[in-house]
């Protein structure tokens, strides 16, 4: 059940994509790497799988999406760590998404056994820090790795309803994806069911862009930080950092104990003796989210034009047949 598949045919789209959409631009070079670059090494899986407790995980981030939880996980492979987000899973949709949503269920819905520390270290093989959306399992994660830091990216709730409108819920709100999404197995497929299904536990992704549900949205972001910060309000100021857009490195690394990273250019003299301080990332903006979906989407109904054909031919060659022998 946790063994890694990793789907080429999805991580090469993904790959491909942003590269056409990001092109040569520091931004698309860091995207393209970030991918690649927090996948744990075959050797370090193999390591690890034979105690997968040997390297728990060192952050835990609660966060909902579109709040810079995907900028964090890059800021964090910046400064060594092997960060899990949700688009690593869309690297291996067929094996992750549907585990992930199996958690999702057993917690809201009672279908299956609750996952216990054991099923976090299984699945998180190689990985040091967890971001994003398997953070729902937030009250269970802080007692199950009690040395775990936590950080909570942090965005005013009308900011949030509006990236949130103008992203996922917009997404989601295209009418085609029912009958498209089955063409592509490796990967629109597992998404488009990922999304459709954990709407019913997180409660706010088809709400969001909708004027007359956007209050549900509102008062479900409102509710996850109010149980957050009781569920966090007793735990030692050394263990949490409530990190805002724009406060950067510094904060960050002071958290964790990281020097702010610099990067030196001896070709061009850049930085002088102390280096110039890389940029944090700033990724996935409402444009580059659409955009890579609009791909995603144009994929799929390439595949159900060719697929529907390919059974038109089929059918069409029958009856010419099934006319010749008659």
């Amino acid at each position: 059940m946790f063994l890694r598949d990793t789907d080429d045919d999805a991580k090469a789209f993904i790959e491909q994509t942003h590269r056409k959409l990001l092109g040569s631009t520091q931004q698309g070079a860091f995207v393209q790497s970030l991918h690649r670059s927090t996948l744990p090494s075959q050797q370090k899986r193999v390591d690890i799988e034979e105690d997968p407790s040997s390297q728990p995980l060192r952050i835990l981030c609660f966060s909902m999406s579109r709040t810079g939880t995907l900028s964090l996980m890059g800021a964090l492979q910046q400064l060594g760590y092997t960060p899990y987000h949700m688009t690593i899973a869309m690297d291996q949709p067929r094996r992750d998404l549907p585990l992930w949503l199996s958690a999702l269920e057993a917690k809201f819905h009672g279908k299956g056994k609750r996952w216990v520390k054991e099923n976090f270290e299984q699945m998180l093989i190689g990985y040091d820090a967890l971001l994003d959306i398997p953070g729902a399992y937030f009250e269970e994660l802080l007692d199950m790795f009690p040395d775990a830091k936590v950080i909570i990216t942090q965005r005013p709730v009308d900011e949030w309803l509006k990236s949130i409108s103008n992203t996922v819920g917009h997404v989601l709100s295209w009418p085609t994806w029912p009958l498209i999404s089955w063409a592509d197995p490796n990967l629109t497929y597992p998404w488009y069911t990922f999304m459709r299904y954990s709407d019913t536990h997180l409660s706010f992704w088809t709400s969001a862009c909708n004027p007359a549900t956007q209050e549900k949205t509102r008062a479900a972001y409102l509710a996850h930080s109010a149980r957050l910060a009781v569920l966090l309000r007793n735990q030692d100021p050394g263990r949490v950092l409530y990190l805002k857009a724009g406060d950067g490195w510094g904060e960050l690394c002071a958290f964790l104990g990281h020097k702010i990273p610099r990067v030196w250019d001896w070709d061009v003299g850049d930085g002088g003796k102390d280096g110039m301080v890389i940029q944090y990332p700033k990724l996935n903006d409402t444009a580059m989210y659409v955009a890579f979906h609009e791909a995603m989407w144009r994929r799929a109904v390439a595949m159900t034009v060719r697929k529907v054909g390919m059974v038109l031919v089929i059918i069409v060659f029958g009856v010419i047949f099934a006319g010749w022998i008659g």
